[in-house]
């Protein structure tokens, strides 16, 4: 079962407490497209947290940002124009989905092993859902999700995202928690609910040995057991601070041995056919 709001939303808040990244007022408002103005008006009316710096300025949590961005949603939505045309509709969708591109390539200049994953993922996630013929709206909600699958680790410090080494126990705990931090920031944001199981469960394993609720087999939603293989891969084929990248080949000896037990041995396939065309 995904947990609830208001349990998720406590435990996060400690997490961010001790690892987030904050913004100043002006990069709140380029990344909402709003005035700076209205960002403090935000604040003003107890409608997104903030703390001061000795110098007055404003400092806001990301995640809190994103909270605000669920509340801009729904006002919008209740204004009379948002159902008269189809085009609003659509720029309103591509607008945020263009807020969240730049939190992820936030993420991306902290941890520089990362830059270009999360589209590296949406592409490989993608083309297996066309290999195996799914509908263009499950395609969509895929390809998004394996867009936003790593947005979690907006929770995760910089220190912990660009270590040389491997992590302790405490940092992987605390990178482990992303999976679910990441489904609580998009249940904010009403147009990706879709994406929130796909978030939440990419790193549960085939054998029931994965996190964060240890499901197994087909327990685990299709487009989840997509993008672990195509997230596998790319940080296979990629790198990582304490592991050389492989070339293609080597990757896909990685993923067939995995088969059955990290990965679904037809997603293991249907990826092998798609990487030889």
């Amino acid at each position: 079962m995904i947990g609830t709001s208001s349990t998720r939303r406590s435990w996060m808040g400690n997490i961010f407490n001790n690892n987030d990244e904050f913004l100043t007022a002006k990069e709140a408002a380029k990344l909402l497209k709003v005035t700076v103005g209205t960002i403090k008006n935000y604040i003003y009316r107890g409608e997104l947290k903030s703390f001061k710096t000795p110098g007055g300025q404003h400092r806001i949590s990301k995640l809190d940002l994103f909270e605000v961005m669920g509340h801009r949603i729904k006002e919008v939505k209740r204004e009379p124009h948002f159902k008269e045309t189809q085009k609003f509709s659509d720029e309103f969708h591509t607008d945020y989905v263009g807020v969240i591109r730049t939190l992820l390539e936030a993420i991306e200049i902290i941890d520089t092993y990362a830059q270009g994953h999360s589209a590296r993922v949406a592409k490989y996630s993608l083309s297996i859902a066309k290999k195996l013929a799914l509908s263009p709206k499950e395609m969509r909600n895929i390809e998004l999700s394996a867009l936003l699958h790593d947005i979690g680790k907006i929770a995760v410090g910089s220190a912990i995202l660009g270590k040389p080494g491997r992590l302790n126990e405490r940092e992987s705990f605390i990178v482990r928690k992303h999976a679910v931090v990441g489904e609580g920031i998009v249940e904010q944001i009403e147009f990706l609910q879709a994406t929130r199981p796909l978030i939440r469960y990419h790193h549960e394993r085939y054998d029931g040995q994965g996190y964060p609720d240890g499901l197994s087999g087909k327990e685990i939603p299709l487009g989840a057991r997509i993008i672990s293989v195509a997230e596998a891969y790319d940080s296979i084929t990629s790198g990582c601070p304490y592991r050389q990248a492989l070339p293609t080949k080597e990757a896909v000896k990685e993923l067939e041995k995995s088969a059955n037990s990290q990965f679904d041995p037809v997603i293991v396939e249907t990826f092998i056919e798609v990487l030889s065309i």
